[in-house]
């Protein structure tokens, strides 16, 4: 029953499709045989996604598809696109046996070119012993669910109940529960029992639309994987605000380090980790130097986003600060592992326009400042730094500052 509607489905695409390469000449109808066809692709879509309007020369088209034995069932369906009306007929003969005698049906199923959500379904048949039967609906497409069309008697000299009529032409039908074309023929699905026509997979599935870093995803929004109409929308997942470290800045202490990851979405929620997103560090992690750490989402999230962090040299201390003759003499205790020391000296507490100068190498632990005024208070400061490089590019990773130490210069 699903490959039945793949069908009618593959006619209508095609019809469009084949009917924009033709180049018509006469006002003839076009008769074509589509074969039989098991299931679609996504070059088929794109192809059905890349039909213009169809040419205006001809009155009508008409496609003559194979018949289709399944289960006791013969479909022979044919289908029509009217230019100057604008409007597509699924025309279905259903023969079938009771007992020993055969019996046919035919539904004629009619979807307006200009697609407003509704169908109308004219349901007549014949069968071997001459009762005929014409009836009629008109079907709102998006809550019909295969069986719950009305159909009124409009001719005929069955004695069907009410019911058998509904019942039969449901049937006829083929259940397809929703139905879509639009204005620019872009989109086309019919769908049957939850399954897509086009793929004749499960169309009505749990589909998640993933939150990034700065957009909002869908969870459960019931979409087809084939076609991508969507059923329902689904319950809004929150994107992601934050995502921070524990610490970006760690002193040496040779042993490797390892901060945490904090994720939160913009409703506060923290995210799980290896369920939301997973971590992944530098190698080493010891040395003093910079380091990244990449943050991978997974499951409902999608995306990544690279952290840093430092392991910053040791902080020296000021051991002594000695007051000269415009100028003070400092000493302070040796950091190992550093290429050298950066003095911070000011007239203020604050530091505002401080002068800075350095001491090259770990192993320097003195130095004289000179050119001071006579008689001012002086702050001075230190830190240590490696050079080293991050990237390919050189970079100099700083110590906190030491203590403030003051002295008057005489």
């Amino acid at each position: 029953m699903m490959k039945r509607i793949f069908s009618l489905v593959l006619a209508i695409a095609l019809m469009f499709g084949i009917v924009s390469m033709l180049g018509v000449q006469s006002t003839a109808a076009v008769k074509v045989d589509i074969p039989y066809v098991q299931s679609c692709t996504n070059e088929f879509i794109n192809f059905m996604k890349k039909q213009g309007s169809v040419s205006t020369n001809k009155e009508y088209y008409i496609f003559h598809e194979k018949s289709v034995a399944s289960g006791g069932w013969t479909h022979i369906p044919t289908y029509y696109y009217y230019v100057d009306n604008n409007f597509i007929q699924i025309k279905v003969q259903m023969n079938y046996k009771e007992g020993k005698v055969w019996r046919n049906r035919t539904v004629i199923y009619t979807i307006p070119g200009k697609y407003t959500g509704t169908a109308t379904v004219n349901y007549d048949y014949v069968d071997s012993q001459g009762s005929t039967l014409q009836a009629q609906s008109v079907i709102t497409m998006a809550t019909f669910d295969g069986t719950n069309a009305s159909f009124a008697k409009k001719g005929g000299n069955s004695s069907d109940s009410q019911q058998n009529v509904n019942d039969w032409a449901n049937r006829a039908l083929i259940r397809a529960d929703n139905a879509a074309y639009l204005n620019d023929r872009t989109t086309y699905g019919i769908y049957s029992m939850g399954f897509c026509g086009m793929c004749e997979s499960a169309g009505a599935i749990p589909y998640t639309s993933r939150a990034t870093l700065t957009a909002n995803g869908e969870d459960d929004r019931i979409i087809c994987p084939c076609c991508g109409l969507i059923r329902k929308a689904g319950k809004v997942i929150p994107h992601v605000q934050s995502v921070a470290l524990s610490q970006t800045a760690v002193y040496y202490t040779g042993k490797v380090k390892t901060p945490t990851v904090t994720v939160k979405d913009t409703k506060g929620k923290i995210l799980k980790l290896n369920t939301d997103y997973s971590v992944s560090y530098a190698s080493g992690r010891k040395a003093i130097g910079k380091y990244a750490v990449k943050v991978i989402f997974k499951g409902k999230y999608a995306g990544s986003k690279t952290l840093y962090f430092t392991i910053n040299p040791g902080k020296p201390q000021i051991s002594k600060i000695t007051a000269g003759k415009k100028a003070l003499a400092l000493k302070w205790g040796k950091v190992n592992l550093v290429s050298g020391y950066q003095i911070q000296y000011a007239t203020n507490s604050s530091f505002t326009s401080a002068k800075t100068t350095t001491a090259q190498g770990a192993v320097t632990v003195s130095k004289t400042l000179g050119s001071l005024t006579s008689g001012k208070r002086y702050y001075v400061r230190m830190r240590s730094y490696k050079a080293t490089t991050f990237g390919g590019e050189k970079l100099y990773i700083y110590s906190g500052w030491s203590a403030v130490k003051s002295i008057v210069v005489k």
